[in-house]
């Protein structure tokens, strides 16, 4: 078969490569470089590049260029000896948009991904077709958004994930291509939001959370991805906010509140995630403002509440936290304001109301938690018996 012939039979529309056809045809099996054009079936340029005969092969040496079937330029590079080799450039609407470096064939070098609008968009580094070396990425406008390091293709080191502004967002330590070691995250002024240590998605050891202006928020420590003993969470002016103990990661034990002053404003117990047990509350001063339990996470059993000055102010009980049961609320003199009865944390029945003198005042009648009925009021300084509906109060006769 010359080689005329043969170059026909490999390269036939029957193999789906398309008609070939020869500048110049070598006389013999030489090694005398030629240009090979490659076309579709339709008759369109679809490869050409230069090529010489070696035995039954055909070996590309030199440039190469692929044309999609609308005629647009594809892909452009060089081969030596049929291995690519030097800059490869593959083309979207006749601008590159990737071009890599290859040496024998394989990729060697920095690999270089555009837009449409030309902005370098991605930057990778292969040595002998495997990621090694830095890696960038930025966002549409050019502008840095990843970059870190890739050791045998796997990441390794340090990865960093920028803001518009340039600032770091997040900083992440990788090892064997999984995230393992120190994590910080960024506010986009660029001041510390988060620092811990991270294994793939959860944390580990020590996190520290800070506010916006760079004071200490909040310390945790992480075992197996939870919370383990106390996180303690700080005001802004430094002074400790809580203290909570955690097991397992849930909150469970006797927990501290604190105001900014650093005086103690609540107290009491978690289990499990609940609150349980006694639980007091206190005013800025360091006044009891309020005791009692809780069961399962709602108010349960006698609850105390109180004045600034120590006088109690309101005390009843709940049940499966709504109040139940007689309740009883006073004026601030220590005088009976008013009383009656919760059901299912409505007011229910008869409620009797006094004056700060302890003058009777009211009874009224509830049901469901609305007025209902009539009721007894003082009017213009005499008790009369009254008819509620609604809103609106009717007098019916004064009361001997």
């Amino acid at each position: 078969m010359n080689n005329r012939a043969l170059y026909r039979f490999l390269f036939s529309p029957v193999f789906g490569i398309g008609m070939l056809v020869l500048g110049i045809i070598p006389s013999a099996f030489g090694q005398i470089p030629d240009t090979v054009s490659v076309y579709y079936p339709q008759g369109g340029l679809k490869e050409k590049f230069t090529a010489y005969i070696v035995g039954n092969d055909t070996v590309r040496h030199g440039g190469y260029e692929f044309y999609r079937p609308n005629g647009e330029l594809g892909h452009r590079g060089n081969y030596l000896q049929n291995k690519l080799s030097g800059e490869y450039v593959i083309y979207a609407g006749n601008k590159p948009s990737v071009i890599y470096q290859f040496e024998n064939g394989l990729k060697n070098g920095t690999a270089t991904w555009y837009n449409n609008l030309g902005v370098v968009t991605e930057q990778l580094t292969y040595v002998r077709d495997t990621l090694n070396g830095p890696y960038k990425s930025f966002n549409k406008n050019g502008v840095l958004e990843v970059a870190g390091t890739f050791v045998n293709g796997v990441k390794q080191g340090v990865e960093t994930l920028y803001y518009e502004k340039g600032y770091p967002r997040q900083i992440q330590m990788y090892q064997m291509g999984t995230p393992n070691g120190l994590y910080e995250y960024f506010y986009e002024d660029g001041n510390l939001n988060y620092r811990g240590k991270k294994l793939g998605d959860t944390f580990f050891d020590t996190l520290k959370v800070y506010y916006l202006g760079g004071e200490l928020m909040r310390v945790s420590y992480y075992k197996n991805g939870v919370v383990t003993g106390d996180m303690l969470v700080y005001h802004e002016n430094g002074n400790l906010k809580s203290r909570v103990p955690h097991k397992n990661g849930m909150q469970h034990g006797y927990t501290e509140e604190f105001f900014p002053n650093g005086v103690v404003s609540q107290t009491g117990f978690y289990k499990y995630n609940q609150k349980d047990s006694i639980w007091r509350a206190y005013y800025p001063m360091g006044q009891l403002y309020s005791e009692g339990s809780f069961k399962q996470n709602q108010f349960w059993g006698p609850w105390h509440i109180y004045y600034e000055s120590g006088q109690l102010k309101q005390t009843g009980a709940y049940r499966q936290g709504m109040s139940s049961g007689l309740w009883s609320f006073y004026h601030s003199n220590g005088n009976l304001w008013k009383r009656g009865y919760y059901v299912n944390d409505k007011q229910e029945f008869v409620w009797q109301v006094f004056d700060a003198l302890g003058q009777y005042q009211s009874a009224i009648w509830y049901k469901g938690g609305v007025f209902q009925g009539y009721a007894w009021t003082v009017l213009e300084g005499v008790m009369c018996k009254v008819y509620i509906s609604g809103s609106d109060v009717f007098p019916v006769q004064p009361v001997e």
